[in-house]
């Protein structure tokens, strides 16, 4: 502080006008006072400096202020740098051009925050073309205070497309202020592709339950073969399908109908709990394997033999009686 005190105090001597300088001294208690000098030297007659006239202001308070927001400001930067959702403000006409976008934009898109400002155009231009239309139509009716929540695919900055649940609501500018968008972009690519798996996993459950029910309603063998091969492809798309009857007489599973594999093809029999099929005829209960190849259910002579990567098998029952799966 000493060291401050001369060097400011040769300064004035030499005339220098001082504004604004900020220093820290200590009150009579100790305490620490930060302040801000301005001086202005008086002179002689002769233009020499005979003294000084100067002005303190007392800046503790607005120091401390300052220095709460820098932190406040850095814990928030933190924050948006690890949070999955973007904050962003947007024009709300036009092409919706971002105002402002939170820096962990880049995170989630591959392009800058700084971007989004640069180019108006940006956001709008990534849209999916099939997604457009029912955005804007959303975005051009809204009204002040009401929130919107839609989804849909956006380009990023490596070319590929994904998934972005937009939430936001308009907010009516002041005075000379346009109206704006502020709200949040959480990326649901994985969500999306979790619902889709399992709603096509689902389908196809309930499909082969479908034809279950069918197949039940007959057990004359022209109909059953003919109704296999419809429904299969009709219901499920799958590539290829077997029927699998029960052997009171052999306690096995025999395949009776193929769809989609050769001719020459032996025919198969199993036991309960063996492979698949013999997994669900044991437990009477439907069953999906994603991966067929590595699965505890498949078997030697299946993975010689066929090019399965996935099955799904339901079991055929009648009056609680088992008659096959298909």
């Amino acid at each position: 502080m000493q060291g401050d005190f001369l060097a400011i105090r040769e300064r004035e001597l030499t005339g220098e006008f001082l504004e604004g300088v900020e220093l820290r001294r200590q009150r009579r208690d100790g305490t620490p006072i930060d302040v801000r000098l301005w001086t202005a030297p008086l002179r002689d007659g002769g233009g020499r400096v005979t003294d000084v006239l100067g002005m303190l202001e007392d800046v503790t308070d607005r120091q401390r202020a300052e220095a709460a927001r820098r932190e406040s400001d850095a814990q928030r930067d933190v924050v948006l740098q690890n949070v999955p959702v973007v904050l962003y403000r947007a024009q709300a006409s036009g092409s919706f051009a971002g105002m402002w976008v939170s820096e962990n934009v880049e995170r989630h898109t591959g392009f800058p925050a700084a971007r989004f400002a640069a180019e108006p155009s940006l956001w709008a231009s990534r849209l999916h073309p099939e997604d457009q239309n029912e955005v804007f139509k959303v975005m051009q009716v809204s009204q002040e205070g009401a929130l919107l929540k839609w989804q849909y695919r956006w380009q990023c900055a490596d070319g590929t497309y994904r998934w972005f649940l937009d939430q936001a609501c308009l907010r009516t500018g002041h005075g000379e202020s346009p109206p704006e968008y502020v709200g949040t972009w959480l990326d649901v690519t994985e969500r999306k592709r979790a619902e889709a798996a399992l709603a096509l996993r689902t389908s196809q459950l309930e499909a082969i339950r479908a034809v279950t029910i069918e197949l039940t309603q007959t057990l004359e063998v022209a109909p059953l073969l003919d109704l296999i091969h419809r429904r299969a492809v009709e219901l499920v798309g799958v590539r290829s399908g077997v029927l699998y009857l029960w052997n009171d007489a052999t306690q096995a599973l025999e395949s009776s109908v193929r769809y989609g594999y050769s001719q020459d093809l032996p025919a198969v029999r199993l036991r309960l709990g063996e492979g698949v099929a013999g997994a669900v005829a044991e437990r009477r209960d439907g069953l999906i394997v994603n991966d067929f190849r590595t699965s505890p259910y498949t078997t030697p002579w299946f993975l010689e033999h066929t090019t399965h990567t996935a099955v799904l098998a339901e079991p055929l029952l009648c009056q609680g009686r088992l008659l096959g799966v298909i």
